[in-house]
C-alpha cells in the first residue's frame, strides 16, 4: 500500500511540474517564455528571429518566432510559419507572460 501511494504522489507531482513549467520558464527571460509558448513536438527549426523592447513600455517585448509546421491549422499551406508575440512582465519579480499573439505565413 505504501509503494502504491508513493507512485501516485510521484505521478501527481510530475503532472503538476509539467503543467506549471511554461509559467516557470517565464522567469528565464522573454525569449524562453516565447519559446515555451510556441514549442510543439511536431514543429521543427524553431528559432527567435527578432526581439525588441518597447521604448514606451519597458515591461513589454515584441518577439517574432519562425518555425516549420507540417500542420499549420488555418494557414493555406504547411511549411514556414511565424508567430508574433507580445510579452509583458508586470513586476521585476514576476515571470514574462504572453499577452498578445498573432500568426503569419
Amino acid at each position: 500500500m505504501t509503494k502504491r501511494r508513493f507512485i501516485l504522489w510521484a505521478l501527481a507531482t510530475l503532472a503538476l511540474v509539467v503543467l506549471l513549467a511554461p509559467g516557470w520558464l517565464g522567469y528565464f527571460g522573454p525569449r524562453t517564455a516565447a519559446w515555451a509558448t510556441t514549442w510543439r513536438p511536431w514543429r521543427t527549426h524553431l528559432r527567435i528571429v527578432y526581439a525588441s523592447a518597447s521604448p514606451v513600455a519597458p515591461h513589454d517585448v515584441s518577439i517574432t518566432i519562425a518555425y516549420r509546421d507540417p500542420w499549420p491549422g488555418q494557414a493555406r499551406d504547411p511549411g514556414q510559419q511565424d508567430d508574433f508575440l507580445t510579452l509583458h512582465r508586470p513586476a521585476s519579480w514576476l515571470p514574462w507572460i504572453v499577452t498578445e499573439r498573432g500568426t503569419g505565413p
